[in-house]
């Protein structure tokens, strides 16, 4: 059976870490001088880790949707699924991360306004692209009549990060 298409391109991308917010976070990295904050970098470069795997994993989405495009054939259609699968928990996984990075700014362990509002922003930037791979793909598998794969399916719970003002403050 033949898949049909009505996109002809992904209606999202994923990027990896832009210069500017890695080289905010080296910054931090030469300010650390508490074990939490160290302990924060390692967590924020982990977190940058799960977004370049997530990068190159949607470098495999797009391979294997434009190779269904040309072939319609459904094992490229599983191929499909399987990689926004594992590109929805490793943006998941990132997103994590980040909000627990979050989460130690916003109960005080560290104070560093600018540090904690990039991370943030950066969570829900994070989180409305997971909210829009999952949509995608769950639309994809149920048009193919294909079981919606564990991480495209969303989670009963999401960790919250709190509404912060422009500097940084909890609201």
């Amino acid at each position: 059976m033949a898949i049909e298409f009505v996109t002809q391109e992904l209606p999202f991308t994923v990027d990896a870490p832009t210069p500017k917010r890695v080289q905010l976070w080296s910054k931090f990295a030469g300010q650390a001088s508490t074990g939490s904050e160290v302990s924060i970098v390692q967590a924020v470069y982990n977190g940058f880790w799960w977004e370049l795997a997530a990068v190159d994993s949607f470098g495999n989405v797009q391979y294997w949707f434009r190779a269904l495009q040309s072939s319609g054939d459904r094992g490229d259609a599983g191929r499909v699924a399987s990689w926004m699968d594992l590109l929805a928990h490793e943006l998941a996984v990132g997103s994590d991360v980040v909000a627990s990075v979050a989460g130690r700014f916003s109960s005080g362990e560290v104070s560093a306004p600018r540090f904690a509002n990039d991370v943030y922003k950066h969570h829900e930037t994070l989180q409305e692209l997971l909210q829009q791979i999952r949509f995608y793909g769950i639309s994809l598998c149920q048009q193919w009549g294909f079981e919606v794969p564990e991480h495209l399916a969303p989670p009963s719970t999401s960790p919250t990060v709190p509404a912060v003002g422009e500097g940084g403050e909890r609201l």
